[in-house]
């Protein structure tokens, strides 16, 4: 082997040798070695080769142009966040007393209008007792919501029943017509006439056909709760 005689000389030349740095490499086959098994460097970081050098042997780090691997540099430790304010305590909830609620209840209403009252005899138009009469029914249904009113007419037996019949409408478009001047809704009163076909007492004695000749008013809407 041609590499012992090498290592003799160099270490009988000892003196002629540069000085070794401070941090020599890690011996390897192919390099000259001191005593301790490190890499002999020259003074200017030249590595020495010993005879069965070759190229595929420069692994050493810091000999023959061969780099220090790199070190990932760990990252740097989480830095404390910071922390979010502490939520403002909302205010107290006051809890207030609930606002009356408003109940309205159904409410029907038949009323009965004797025409002997209302009309004079043979006519269908209001007379001023009826109407005053009407202004009180009127006052009263201002308290309520109107859903519908309808107006019957209604007559005697005397005479022919299509004259009856068409006397009996109109009374209650009287009627309707009155209720209308004091704001009610003309789309909501219905009319009819029944003339002599819906009797209520006999037409054989005069009291009798007194009930008969008569309007019959029917009111529906809510009113609310007292």
């Amino acid at each position: 082997m041609r590499v012992r005689p090498i290592l003799i000389m160099a270490m009988m030349a000892s003196s002629t040798l540069p000085a070794l740095s401070a941090e020599p490499p890690v011996a390897a086959s192919g390099y000259v070695q001191d005593t301790n098994g490190k890499v002999v460097m020259s003074g200017s970081g030249a590595c020495w080769h010993t005879g069965d050098w070759t190229p595929a042997k420069a692994v050493v780090v810091g000999c023959d142009g061969v780099l220090a691997k790199a070190v990932p540099i760990p990252p740097p430790p989480p830095t404390a966040q910071a922390q979010p304010p502490e939520p403002a305590e909302p205010p107290p909830v006051v809890l207030l007393p609930p606002e009356p609620v408003s109940v309205s209840r159904p409410v029907t209403e038949k009323i009965t209008l004797d025409t002997d009252t209302y009309f004079d005899f043979d006519k269908a138009e209001l007379k001023p007792d009826g109407e005053r009469k009407l202004e009180v029914i009127a006052s009263r249904l201002q308290e309520m919501k109107l859903e519908v009113m309808v107006a019957v007419g209604h007559a005697d037996a005397t005479g022919k029943a299509e004259y009856n019949e068409n006397l009996s409408r109109r009374r209650a478009e009287a009627v309707k017509m009155f209720f209308e001047s004091r704001g009610f809704s003309a789309d909501r009163i219905h009319i009819d006439g029944k003339g002599e076909s819906q009797p209520v007492a006999s037409n054989a004695t005069r009291d009798g056909r007194a009930k008969n000749r008569r309007v019959e008013v029917e009111v529906v809407g809510t009113r609310p709760r007292e």
